[in-house]
């Protein structure tokens, strides 16, 4: 039930789309790690309570808000300006794994659908401990083949995208549609 939700475009899988198709495959698994960490601990935030607590809190829900438009825009920025041309291949530095987990870490959506996906289905009945366990392990295997299926797409499609123009649109595309995404996000919260 989680992997339509995760397959969806959302921050995370935009970005790795972006940065796949900028950095290739290998040199953006760094991020790729990162958003696993990172939606890992937002997991264990949602099995333990603590998401309620700082929803439920409005000056945290503020810092939370704040923070999450904050490291999304900062992301979307460096996706609009990530390199498009064969040249700037080495020169480029893609963002690190702490992009990855800030980014993760900070995602309303993922917030939201994780909520939704953890609370809304019990997989062991009768057992809360292995419960938790198989639904954690279930989002994170279908959140760890959404990530590497996008940031794999971004990555095919990175030839046809080394045309300045056409490169130079799609990262700005990307990153318009992040801050939009975070935009929707947030105002629900």
């Amino acid at each position: 039930t989680s992997l339509p939700l995760v397959l969806s475009p959302g921050p995370a899988n935009l970005s790795l789309a972006s940065l796949g198709s900028s950095f290739g495959f290998r040199r953006s698994l760094p991020y790729l790690v990162g958003i696993l960490l990172g939606t890992f601990g937002v997991l264990l935030m949602v099995a333990t309570g603590l998401t309620i607590v700082v929803l439920s809190e409005p000056a945290l829900l503020h810092v939370f808000k704040g923070l999450a438009v904050g490291c999304i825009c900062y992301l979307a920025w460096r996706i609009a300006r990530a390199p498009v041309d064969r040249r700037s291949d080495v020169a480029g530095k893609p963002p690190s794994i702490w992009l990855g987990l800030g980014l993760a870490a900070t995602n309303p959506k993922a917030f939201a659908a994780l909520g939704a996906v953890y609370i809304g289905h019990t997989v062991v009945a009768d057992h809360a401990f292995a419960d938790v366990a198989a639904k954690i392990l279930a989002i994170c295997g279908a959140i760890a083949l959404s990530g590497t299926l996008w940031l794999s797409l971004g990555a095919t499609f990175s030839k046809p995208l080394r045309h300045p123009k056409l490169g130079r649109a799609v990262n700005v595309a990307m990153a318009l549609l992040m801050v939009l995404s975070i935009g929707l996000a947030v105002q629900a919260l």
